[in-house]
């Protein structure tokens, strides 16, 4: 009796070791969903392409020395690891998952045959695991917001026009019958140029898809924060311009008779800003437009901070160069990635 009782305890406690196995592997590889104010990337990033995102001491980051492929990195540039061989732009990481547009169009992957497999909305965790594919669409700009990636997603038959899909890829709809760039994001909002409106600054409520006029203006690139909303005026001969969003006060930041700002990215202290014209370059300055400094001349791309940082690319797209974002610079330093 003892000897069978004893067997009946053994096999209590094996099954509850299973049982408690089962369980505990269940709860570490539950899917983590978002709160409602999660947020990608910056605007200025993502304004820029997407090839750079900081969370938590980690860039993750798309390497051009490696045919774009998704990498992470300390925020020191150290302990550098490949996650994945897409080619990734629009980089939004939250949590445990990096989301990015995959671009993997090449003469090799058409020989190949795996054209079908060439394009996408994709997740991925942040330690390079568990690939998955929200969409296989081609797309252009996607954010993150909440529990849902917004994003262009295109057909042959209708074009591009902006979709959201969930998190988790159970969810996959149409959200406006046309496209727009949904790189500047904040808060729950997505300030985007209305073309068709004269170029006006307008908004879309992300969890209610309420359209919003936020200003008028011939505007591109708009940057929404909690204080200001800058934009480059193309009526003001691309002048960057911030508008005061308590008291609608306009405020110059900075313009040139002979130059124009094509772009910019926007720090925590600092604006970094492209010329061209006569005097062609990368530029900084305060966020007021005071202080401006020459980083280098020449025709750059892409602009992309983050917290020691700012890295920029030239017009070929294959020099990445890096700079301290806030300090001195003294030297500007090639920053090659080998595989």
């Amino acid at each position: 009796m003892k000897s069978k009782t004893k067997k009946i305890i053994i096999l209590i406690v094996i099954l509850l070791f299973f049982i408690g196995d089962f369980v505990l592997y269940q709860y570490l590889h539950r899917f983590i969903y978002n709160n409602d104010t999660a947020v990608g990337n910056t605007t200025g990033n993502l304004m820029n392409g997407g090839r750079f995102c900081e969370v938590d001491g980690k860039i993750y980051f798309s390497n051009p020395a490696d045919d774009d492929a998704l990498y992470r990195m300390n925020s020191d540039c150290s302990s550098i690891k490949k996650l994945s061989s897409d080619k990734a732009t629009a980089i939004n990481v939250y949590g445990k998952y990096v989301y990015y547009v995959k671009n993997n169009f090449s003469r090799t992957a058409i020989e190949m045959g795996t054209r079908t497999n060439m394009y996408g909305v994709m997740r991925i965790n942040t330690d390079g695991t568990s690939l998955t594919d929200l969409d296989d669409t081609k797309s252009k700009s996607a954010v993150l917001s909440g529990n849902y990636v917004f994003y262009e997603h295109y057909n042959d038959t209708d074009g591009l026009k902006l979709y959201k899909v969930k998190i988790d890829g159970k969810s996959n709809v149409q959200v406006l019958d046309y496209s727009i760039d949904t790189s500047s994001i904040f808060k729950n909002k997505i300030f985007y140029i209305n073309k068709e409106a004269k170029n006006n600054i307008y908004s879309m409520d992300t969890k209610t898809g309420n359209i919003s006029l936020e200003y008028e203006a011939n505007a591109f690139k708009p940057d929404c924060s909690a204080d200001y909303l800058y934009y480059i005026d193309l009526s003001k001969n691309y002048a960057l311009m911030r508008v005061n969003r308590s008291n609608k006060t306009l405020e110059q930041v900075y313009a040139s008779d002979t130059d124009k700002v094509i772009n910019y990215n926007r720090s925590e202290n600092k604006i970094y800003f492209v010329l061209e014209g006569d005097n062609s370059g990368l530029y900084r300055m305060n966020l007021n437009g005071s202080s401006v400094e020459k980083v280098t001349g020449g025709n750059i791309s892409e602009v992309y901070c983050t917290s020691q940082y700012t890295f920029f690319i030239d017009f070929k797209g294959n020099t990445l160069m890096r700079i301290p974002t806030d300090g001195p610079i003294t030297k500007i330093q090639n920053f090659y990635v080998k595989n």
